[in-house]
This record gives C-alpha cells, structure tokens and sequence, in this order.
C-alpha cells in the first residue's frame, strides 16, 4: 500500500526523531558514568571524615576514662599495692555508664593482676577477685621495658571472661613521685562498639573499613575477620607512596582479594597512630548507573517503540474510527447488563431545567414501568415508605441548596410486587468550564440482601462476645501460613493474653518440655482435626502458661485450605499443683527409701568392721591372712563412709550451724586429707589475707571440701594440678538469681583442677542424686549431692564453671549477720 505525501512526511519526521534521541541517551550515559566515580569519591571522603570523628570520640572517651581510673586507682592502693574496695566499686560505676567499656584491670608493678572488673552483658558487671598474671602482656611489656606513659593500644583480643566477646585493650601507666612505675591502668573497649558503627554508616554491599597501625598493621577491619588481625600491609602503595604525599585523599586501586577496582579514601586519624580506609567497590558504585544505563536504553527503546507505533497509529486512524463506533455500543449494552445483573441503575439530572432521566434498569430495580412512571420528586418520593420520607426529602434536598455531592439510603415499595427493599443512591455533581453546576449523574443499588446478611453477622457478633466473656476458657484462629488471626478469651482468665499477628511457633514455648507440640504440628501439617493436646505458650509478658487446646481445620468455598480455628483452656495452675504434689511425694519416698537403706545397710556393716579388725590382731601372724583382714577392713570403712553420705542426703543427723573461720576450716580439712593425695600432684593454695567468719559447721566444711578435692584429683590424674582459693565475693542480685540465695557478701572457697572439663549435658545434671561419670562401681553419684545440701542449709550456694582444660567448684557461704542484713 502506497503512502500519501502527508504520510511521507510524518515517517520522516518520526525516523529523525529516533536518531536524536539515540545520541542523546549515548552521550548522558557517558556523563552519568563519569559523575558516578566522582561522586564516589566525595562518598568515600565523607564517610572517612564521619568515621575518624567517632572513632576519635571513642578513643578520647576511652583515654579519659583511663586517665580517671588511673587517677582514683592510684589513690585507693593498699599497702601490698592491690586496689582496695573503693577503687574496684569506681571500676564498676564506670563500667555501668560506659557501655562501650568491656572490663577494667590493675596490672601491679610485679605483673600481677589481683582483681578485674568485668561487663558480662548490656546490665551486669561481674567482679573477679582471683590471681592472674599479666606481665608478658604486650600492653604491660610497652610500659615497662619500653618506659611508655603515653596510652597504647593493642590488636584486639579475645575476651577471658566472656566467649565470643573481642575487645581491644587500651593502659595508662602510672608512676610515683619518684617517677617509678606502680601499676598499669588496662581497659577493654567492646570491640562491637567500632564494628557497629561500621556496619550503620558503610553503605551495604561489597564495601570495607579498615584501620591500621600507621606501619602497615592491620588493626581490625569491616566485615571482620579475626584471621587478619596484626597482618602487615606495609607494601602498598597506601604506605609507601600516599602516606608521604599526605595525610588524607582519595584514589582508585585494585583489590587484593578479587582485583576488583575500588575507590579508596584514607585518612589519618588525629592524635594517634592509625590510618583509617574506606572503600566502597566499582561494582557497586557503578550498579546505580549500570541500571540507569539500561533505563535510559529501555525508556530510548520504548521511545523509540512509541513513536513508530504513534506513527503507524496515525497513518491507520481513520480505518479504527468505524470499529470504535461498533464497540461503543456493545459497552454501553454489557454496562446495562451488568446493572442489571448487579441490581444497579442509573440516572441524571439536568440541574438548569430540573429535568430527571432514569436508565432502563432504574425503573426494573424500582418496579415500575417506563410507560406508567414519569420520573420526578414526588413520583419517587410516593415509592419511599413513610418512615424513610422525611430523612429522604431532608436528603434530596443536597441536589439543589446548593447542588453538591450525596448520598443517602431509603426504603421503597415496588408497586410491581409490593416487597418493601432498602436501596442507596449516590450521585456526583457535574460542572463546566465556569465552575457552575449543570448535571447530577448517580446511582441507585438494591441492598436490600446485604443488609439482611449484615445484620445477622452483627448479631452473630453480639452472640459470641457474649458467650465468650462469660466462658473461662479461649478461642482462636490461624491462617494459612500459621500468622494468629484471633485470640479471645474470657474475663475470667485475665492472665492469658496471647499476642495476634505472629506465627503460632513463636508464641509457642520451646523450652518447655513433655508437651504435645509435636503432634500438634503434624495435625497441622497433614491438616487434621486434633483434640485435647497440652503445650505451653508465652503470653505478652513472656510468661509460660500451659494449655489444653482442640481445632478443626478451615476451608473456603473452593475447599481451599485457609488456616485452624479452635479452642481450649488454661491449665497452667492446675499443672503447676500436681507437679508440686508429686515433686514433694518424690522427695519424700526418696528420703524415706535413703534413709531405711542406709540404716540397714549400716547394721550389717557394724560386725564386718569389728569381726575384720579382731581378726587382723588374733589371726596367726601371717602377712597374707593379715592382708585379706585389712582389705576387708578397708572396704567396710568406704562402705560406712558411702552410708553417711547417703543419710546427710536423706536429710538424717544435720550439725548445727555455728560461727567459724572459713580459711582456718578449709586449712583443716586439707591437712586432714593431705595424706591421702598422691604424692606426685601439685597443690597450690591462695589464702585470703583477712579473717572471714562464716554461719556453718566445721565437719560439713571438711566433708565438702572432701568431696571436690577428691572429684578434682579423678579429674586432674596423679600428676594434675588443683588450686584452693580462699576469700569473699558480692553476689548482686541478678547473679543471686539462678542460686535462689539473697544478694550480698559472701565468703568462698574453691576448688580448681585441670582435668578435661565438662559438658553441658553432665553441667545440668551434676547435683543429681545417684548421677556420675565414673565407672561402675567408682562412684555413688551422692558426693555432689551432698555438697549441694549441706551448703542449702547453710543458706550458700554453689556455682560450677567448666570449660576445657579446667573446672572449678566455687562454694558461698553467708558471713555472719550477712542474710539477716540482706533480708531487711
């Protein structure tokens, strides 16, 4: 098909109108790439500036608070050197305003560390009076090899005290008049600190920071990874040529890992001798204007696509005009089937000449017929019914003072049938070019079904609050995806108040154990009715409570599955009651049972020791006969010693508590069973310098002493090593907490070995009755368990802490008068 002149013209037009715009898209592109860099650039310098701003403040707050510990520490020194109470409290207000500070030490002029104040998580602060030895610590060496008074600050290292913690210690020397050193001030600042503010301020992507040594040392980077701490990076051009050229700038360079190109901005950091980094990757800097690019192709080609489609529209224009006419009129006849279908009419109102026209499906839904119904405002006002009338004319009103856009809903008569139906007419005022009013177009729908059904669903409503404040137990529903849709329960169990919008296993207690959880969710998972299962739940307050629940799955019309409804009851105090009952049965058929054995068991013990010893002293001097005698004699004596142990669990023959010196015991007790340890294992002994007078009992210190020198002997082997420390401790009250034992002073004593430590699985099952680790017939399994009593009744505690290469069993006794103070 040939085209016209005009037509030429137009292609023309269109094919220029192309090429223009494919070199304009080509030329932005370029420029957009080039501005992306620099703009990288400025990013770089900028987050380096807001980087060493904070890592400055850190680092200033961090000096001044080992400028102030220093300055009190140095004022509360003991006449040994050691700081006293006053110095370590001040170490622990510090801790508690610094959340950025791990820990606070005093490292004395001999390298030894007698107390350290260490941050255990966001609101405790633990305090560890025991020996250590610091004197090959770089960060005491650089002060007194090297005569540093200045701050230095190490590579990180891993946290003593708290696994998985980094930290990054940071001293200050202090010295006397005489300019002699007296000790090292040795704070640790939560590595976390710097890496969180990495990760806040870097942008996300494969971007890095770093900080080093102003040699080349790497002292730790963003993302982190501990394997490169103290690694040298003195050969790059960083260092060798940037650094001497100037202090702070910008440039691009290969990455070492990937030979990705990055732009790279470093930074010294004022007053110490770091360099910061900051680098963020070509990749990414240049992924805004790779996308950018590929919009300004897409939007050219599209451009492209719509002029070529404008045109050949134009050029075909006149031979749509027909077919448009022809599907006009189809629309217009589905849009008078759908009202119909849908009980919905049309009309307008001319508002100049107050000339009302109804559509064909208004009179259909009114019940009156084109030919007998003019439609007017008292024709229609005749079909409203008499109580709907006035709220009607008040509503009409709308059309005319002044016109404006309406709503209202009536109730009419058909005169075709006489039904009575509830409709709604809505209408939209419609304006010229002045602003005046000229027409009213609107609609009218047949509700009369929806409200019925509205109405039932409100009373439905009304019916289950009702029932539901008046039951004492709950409902509720479940989704697809498990989210919680609905929970309600009843005024009567205030206490269970689930939270809506989560899923099912996050409101489900999972440190809970014996429930039915399991079956629960395999119900679930296999959509299946379940009844009468008990699991625990956490409420709002996060508190467990046990319930009994029973649901039945749900579906939608297309029997597609849509989530659970169900119901139950809260349990929670009548199974708090019979575990009470049977924990307390338990204890007592146990007591009785231990009690009626040992007992036994002690009476047949009785003639084997003295018939074994009789026979020792009268049997002829023979050293075999005599060595059966002794051995029988020896193991009635372990046997005695075992049936003791098992009455002091079963609670027979208690001693009194008594006022006495915990070391003095502890020393007696030692030199009692100091014969019995082999000759070839190393005992080290710490004793606390002061007097510390303790409510016990001499006899219970010795027999728990006994026991956890002896575990610790099977642990550490012939050639191990055990520690006895001595001293006193604060237990504050969130320490108390697991003990059950009143926050205050306490005296201790503990036993160390450094055997292959525990796990948790033997950590949680430990004071067990009856539970050990030795072989059978080694070990009863009452030592710890006896332990664990004697020191209940004196109102103590004991804290075990293993891990591998060394267990310790700390005992804490009350001093005396120290629970009647920490009671009132």
């Amino acid at each position: 098909m040939g085209l016209s002149k005009g037509q030429a013209k137009l292609w023309a037009i269109a094919l220029f109108s192309i090429s223009t715009l494919v070199f304009g898209v080509v030329w932005q592109v370029a420029k957009d790439r080039t501005s992306a860099l620099e703009g990288s650039g400025r990013v770089t310098q900028q987050l380096s500036l807001t980087l060493e701003a904070s890592i400055v403040g850190g680092l200033r707050s961090a000096e001044l608070a080992a400028d102030h510990v220093a300055t009190v520490t140095a004022g509360h020194l003991k006449p040994d050197g050691d700081p006293d109470d006053t110095a370590i409290a001040f170490w622990v207000e510090t801790l508690r305003e610094l959340n950025f500070l791990h820990g606070i030490s005093y490292i004395k002029a001999d390298g030894s560390i007698p107390s350290t104040a260490v941050r255990m998580d966001a609101e405790s602060v633990q305090v560890i009076k025991r020996l250590f030895d610091g004197s090959e610590w770089p960060a005491y060496t650089m002060h007194l090899q090297k005569g540093e008074d200045r701050i230095f600050l190490g590579d990180p290292i891993r946290s003593f005290f708290v696994e998985g913690e980094w930290i990054l210690p940071l001293t200050q020397a202090i010295r006397d008049a005489n300019g002699d050193l007296v000790g090292v001030v040795y704070i640790d600042i939560a590595l976390k600190t710097f890496l969180s503010l990495f990760e806040e301020v870097l942008p996300p992507g494969m971007n890095s920071v770093a900080l080093f040594h102003d040699d080349g040392r790497l002292l730790f980077a963003y993302p982190f990874v501990d394997a490169v701490i103290g690694k040298s990076y003195k050969d790059l051009n960083l260092f060798k040529v940037r650094l001497a050229e100037s202090n702070a700038g910008t440039y691009q360079a290969q990455s070492q890992l990937n030979r990705d190109m990055r732009v790279l901005s470093y930074r010294s950091v004022g007053g110490w001798p770091l360099v910061l980094t900051v680098d963020l990757s070509n990749a990414e800097v240049l992924a805004p204007w790779r996308k950018s690019a590929f919009a300004y192709g897409l939007a050219a080609t599209g451009a492209a696509t719509v002029i070529l489609t404008l045109t050949l529209w134009l050029t075909l224009q006149f031979r749509r005009d027909d077919e448009n006419r022809r599907t006009l009129l189809l629309k217009e006849r589905s849009l008078e089937e759908s009202q119909r279908l849908a009980e919905i009419g049309h009309f307008e109102r001319d508002i100049l000449t107050s000339e009302i026209i109804w559509g064909e499906n208004m009179y259909a839904i009114h019940g009156v017929e084109p030919e007998e119904f003019a439609p007017s405002r008292p024709a229609f006002l005749d079909l409203v019914v008499e109580e709907s009338r006035e709220d009607v004319v008040r509503n009409v009103g709308a059309f005319d003072n002044p016109p404006a856009d309406g709503h209202f809903e009536a109730r009419i008569c058909r005169p075709c049938d006489g039904a009575v139906r509830t409709m709604t007419y809505d209408w939209r005022i419609i304006r010229d070019q002045d602003g005046r009013a000229i027409k009213a177009f609107g609609v009218a729908q047949d509700v009369t079904d929806l409200r019925r059904t509205e109405r039932k669903v409100r009373e439905n409503e009304i019916r289950l609050r009702d029932i539901t404040e008046c039951m004492s137990d709950f409902i509720w529903e479940v989704d697809e995806n498990g989210v919680i849709t609905y929970f309600e329960s009843g005024s009567h169990n205030p206490m269970l108040n689930i939270q809506i919008g989560v899923t099912k296993d996050q409101n489900i207690d999972l440190t809970e154990g014996l429930t039915d959880r399991s079956m629960m969710l395999q119900a679930m998972a296999q959509q299946e009715p379940f009844r009468n299962l008990i699991i625990a739940l956490r409420d709002k307050q996060d508190e467990a409570r046990w319930v009994r629940i029973s649901a039945n799955p749900m579906y939608d019309s297309k029997n597609t599955f849509i989530g659970y409804r169900g119901a139950g009851a809260d349990v929670t105090e009548q199974r708090r009651q019979r575990l009470q009952q049977a924990e307390r049965e338990k204890s007592d058929a146990l007591d009785r049972l231990a009690g009626g054995i040992a007992h036994e068991i002690n009476n047949l013990l009785q003639p084997v020791v003295v018939y074994s010893a009789m026979g020792e002293t009268e049997a002829p001097e023979i050293e075999r006969t005599q060595g059966y005698f002794r051995k029988i004699y020896m193991a009635s004596q372990q046997a005695i010693r075992i049936v003791q142990d098992i009455l002091t669990f079963a609670r027979e023959g208690r001693a009194k508590v008594e006022t006495i010196s915990l070391s003095s015991a502890v020393k007696d007790g030692l030199d009692l069973m100091r014969p019995t340890l082999p000759s070839t294992l190393i005992l080290d002994q710490f004793w606390f310098d002061e007097e510390v007078n303790v409510s016990a009992n001499a006899g219970g210190v010795h027999q728990v002493l006994f026991n956890l020198v002896r575990n610790a002997v099977d642990a550490a082997g012939p050639n191990g090593t055990v520690i006895i420390e001595t001293g006193t401790s604060v237990l504050y009250s969130k320490d108390s907490d697991p003990w059950t034992v009143l926050p205050g002073r306490y005296g201790f004593f503990s036993v160390a070995d450094n055997g292959p430590g525990l796990d948790e699985q033997t950590l949680s099952k430990i004071f067990d009755p009856f539970f050990t680790t030795k072989p059978r017939g080694v070990g009863t399994g009452l030592g710890l368990s006896v332990v664990a009593g004697l020191v209940r009744e004196w109102g103590g505690a004991v804290d075990v802490v293993s891990f591998k290469g060394k267990t310790t069993f700390t005992v804490f006794v009350p001093l005396v008068g120290a629970l009647k103070q920490a009671a009132e």
